[in-house]
């Protein structure tokens, strides 16, 4: 196993700041051959350490007896990103970081602390990473895992429309349908997932991109796909992120000035700077910008709204989206239902209220005179 630093980024006095992901790989054969670095250590769940086969409790095989030390800080939640490592499903999807501790004492003693990152995992005689933490993995059988953190996905911001939008006159740009056809020997029903996730949003339970009426597969080996049209004046470019976003960058034909008008980026000549003949405000040229950034300009944040979190009868149903979110009905004449949410988003906290707790039975609690429950009525006659 072995970490690997960027040292364009961050700050090399706090090496934390440079990680960038912990890659490990298992070339045993057998059974059981995966391989796991766990401290024995039994701790409160800090809501990771899971896998689709394993939704409530960590799978454990062949244990080393330790964790291991990353240098990525406490608090920092890494993903499994190899997705093509062949028996990588079995490993972890996401860890949680948490503090490291060369006293096994110290670990146990821990282990229900209030804050998930204080339960500390025991590394053995490991050197301790400055700034940095410890985690608990398993790598499966003739596999391979990639942790670090998430790189940019597509927006959930909204399942109904792009999360990137041009906009023209304070209209939304006109679209125009294309049809791009595959080779002759290419796939009959041709309908790549790429083009839709690269523009926008996707659905936030199955991950599929947001498709307009008429987009997708359309005839053999051709799939359509809508187009903005925008004419030989200024637009401007919308971006929806989801809670998950920190900041947003946007490229425009490999690098072009997108930002200057409205005060961010360079706005006047840099000396030193090249080209010294003509005023380049980009961001990020050619030359002073690496692969990561190149052509890359800030965008200017609008607002940010934390995820709405719908209310249930039970806490663990919440919702952060309306759909599937818990549903009170009645049929008049009949009894009241209660549809129980799904629970989709129920553990997110960052922006949002922890939990929501509604119950239409309850009765009203404010000043006289009330109704007799927060739904009324609740039983309604015919």
């Amino acid at each position: 196993m072995y970490e690997r630093y960027d040292y364009r980024e961050g700050n090399g006095s706090q090496p934390q700041t440079q990680d960038v992901a912990l890659f490990g790989m298992n070339d045993k054969t057998g059974f059981p051959a995966d391989i796991s670095f766990d401290d024995g250590v039994t701790r409160t769940s800090d809501g990771y350490y899971l896998n689709p086969s394993n939704t409530t409790s960590t799978a454990v095989s062949n244990s080393r007896g330790l964790g291991i030390v990353v240098g990525f800080p406490p608090g920092t939640i890494l993903t499994q990103l190899a997705s093509s490592s062949p028996t990588g499903g079995r490993a972890y999807t996401n860890l949680l970081v948490h503090g490291a501790t060369s006293s096994l004492s110290a670990a146990q003693s821990s282990a229900n602390a209030a804050a998930a990152t204080n339960r500390l995992i025991y590394v053995g005689g490991q050197t301790l990473a400055s700034g940095g933490g410890a985690i608990e993995l398993t790598i499966p059988t003739l596999s391979w895992v990639i942790y670090g953190i998430q790189w940019p996905q597509a927006s959930q911001a909204n399942a109904a429309t792009n999360a990137i939008i041009l906009r023209q006159n304070g209209a939304v740009a006109p679209q125009i349908t294309i049809y791009r056809t595959d080779g002759p020997n290419g796939d009959p029903n041709y309908n790549p997932q790429f083009p839709f996730k690269m523009r926008g949003s996707v659905n936030p339970y199955t991950g599929a991109p947001t498709l307009a009426p008429g987009e997708g597969n359309v005839s053999n080996l051709t799939y359509a796909i809508n187009v903005p049209i925008v004419t030989n004046a200024n637009f401007d470019i919308l971006i929806r992120s989801d809670a998950s976003c920190s900041n947003t960058l946007v490229k425009l034909d490999g690098g072009t000035d997108l930002n200057s008008q409205m005060g961010l980026g360079p706005l006047t000549h840099q000396a030193g700077i090249a080209p010294t003949n003509l005023l380049d405000l980009r961001d990020n040229p050619p030359g002073y910008a690496d692969d990561v950034f190149l052509g890359y300009e800030q965008t200017a944040l609008q607002y940010r709204n934390g995820p709405e979190k719908f209310a249930a009868r039970n806490i663990l149903s919440n919702n952060i989206v309306s759909l599937g979110a818990e549903t009170y009905y009645y049929t008049v004449g009949g009894a009241s239902n209660d549809v129980a949410g799904s629970g989709f988003g129920e553990s997110i906290t960052n922006e949002t209220a922890a939990w929501v707790w509604h119950d239409p039975t309850n009765t009203v609690t404010s000043l006289s005179p009330n109704p007799p429950s927060q739904m009324n009525p609740l039983n309604p006659t015919a």
